[in-house]
């Protein structure tokens, strides 16, 4: 199951989906089950720490992009760390539907990168291309510059 996520964003490279449209896309139920808008009164405390430890890393790729003069990356960083922020100060955006399959999508991409990691060479090999192309954030994205095939 967990592979399907990543099976989804590879046959569609750089075309970003949501991660509650990329959950619905590979299970059905999951649009059934719950609504896109619905919200959670609050989070519980490891999903605080998750938020903080996700927002660390948004920002700290932001500022390394603002570096690298990529406004581009910087503008679609940016509102996943408002919201994050959000969700922090106790926003009403907290444990949302989107944040719930944001965190569903990394969990499972995440184990499928630990697994080919433990692999062959070619496995670990692909498992770095993932790591460095696959984005988990609420927009998933499969990045592959045009015309490039992984190979």
């Amino acid at each position: 199951m967990r592979a399907r996520y990543l099976d989804y964003l590879l046959h569609h490279p750089n075309e970003p989906i949501s991660a509650f449209d990329l959950e619905v896309a590979v299970q059905p139920e999951k649009g059934e089950a719950r609504c896109k808008t619905s919200v959670q009164p609050e989070s519980d405390p490891q999903a605080i720490r998750e938020y903080r430890q996700a927002l660390r890393q948004l920002q700290a790729a932001r500022d390394k992009a603002r570096t690298a003069g990529d406004q581009e990356e910087v503008q679609r960083l940016s509102p996943e760390i408002k919201a994050l922020q959000s969700v922090l100060k106790g926003g009403s955006e907290t444990a949302d539907t989107g944040e719930r399959a944001r965190d569903n999508v990394r969990k499972a991409v995440r184990a499928v990168i630990k697994q080919l990691r433990s692999g062959d060479r070619n496995q670990r090999a692909f498992a770095e291309h993932l790591a460095s192309r696959v984005n988990t954030g609420y927009e998933c994205l499969y990045s592959l510059p045009e015309g490039r095939i992984w190979a």
